[in-house]
């Protein structure tokens, strides 16, 4: 029997190593999904690129009659893979890309970085499901929603390496060349649209997105992990009837009914 406790005491501690383990990895993917997501979608959606070409009036500072919106769509397109290369047509007849091979190689290259992150959120996605599922099955519903409140650390320490690395001059250039294989055209498409006022407007959504996404997390977490109760009121009942029982027992020990 004394060599049974010692052995109990080394699983338990075995699995409170591998419970803090779940915990921790589960806390780091949820920010790294948020921000994958709003990367993709702030990505692959026009609604960005119509904002810059419109603010900018890029469109007619190129020779074509397609519209800012217009011009912001063909990003959307490519980048969600409806369409093979950026097209961009000028008004000649016949029409010629505007699109040159640096850019149209510089496209390709973020696309598929962003085709990595949307495999890797995807990945991160089904862990933090199974996870989840496995700390719900055993009971460790407090333990999930303490995991998903010391995310929030992990999202805020990833959002100031993001926000320290584009702001700087030196990383935000390395950070173009690295998704962009810079350098292209000065005179181009591409040399219009990605500049500095681009990558804050890139962060502000970003970061509006992303936070959109840890709150859904947080509003999922705390339906699955709040308690059940069919009767609201049965805690109280329970209360009368116990004060009740002992009224009646101390009234009986007095001599009284």
């Amino acid at each position: 029997m004394r060599e049974g406790v010692p052995l109990l005491m080394r699983e338990g501690a075995v699995l409170k190593v591998f419970l803090r383990f779940l915990l921790i990895l589960n806390m780091m993917l949820i920010p790294v999904i948020a921000f994958s997501a709003a990367d993709n979608l702030l990505s692959r959606m026009p609604d960005l690129y119509s904002y810059s070409f419109t603010e900018r009036q890029i469109s007619k500072e190129l020779p074509t009659s397609q519209s800012d919106q217009e011009l912001a769509g063909a990003f959307s397109s490519y980048l969600a893979g409806q369409t093979d290369t950026l097209e961009i047509l000028s008004d000649d007849d016949p029409p010629q890309s505007l699109v040159t091979e640096e850019e149209q190689a510089s496209m390709d290259q973020f696309k598929q970085t962003l085709d990595r992150t949307t495999f890797g959120a995807g990945v991160a996605l089904i862990l933090v499901l199974i996870l989840s599922i496995f700390l719900l099955y055993h009971d460790f519903k407090y333990e999930l929603r303490e995991s998903y409140k010391w995310s929030w650390l992990f999202y805020l320490m990833y959002g100031t390496v993001t926000v320290a690395l584009t702001l700087a001059p030196v990383t935000r250039e390395f950070l173009v060349r690295l998704l962009f294989l810079e350098p292209w055209p000065t005179e181009g498409v591409l040399a219009q649209l990605v500049d500095r006022t681009f990558f804050n407007h890139y962060i502000l959504f970003h970061y509006l997105i992303s936070l959109a996404m840890m709150l859904l997390f947080g509003f999922l977490v705390w339906n699955v992990t709040k308690s059940r109760r069919i009767f609201r009121q049965q805690p109280q009942v329970i209360y009368h009837r116990v004060y009740q029982d002992h009224s009646h027992r101390s009234s009986r020990k007095r001599g009284g009914w």
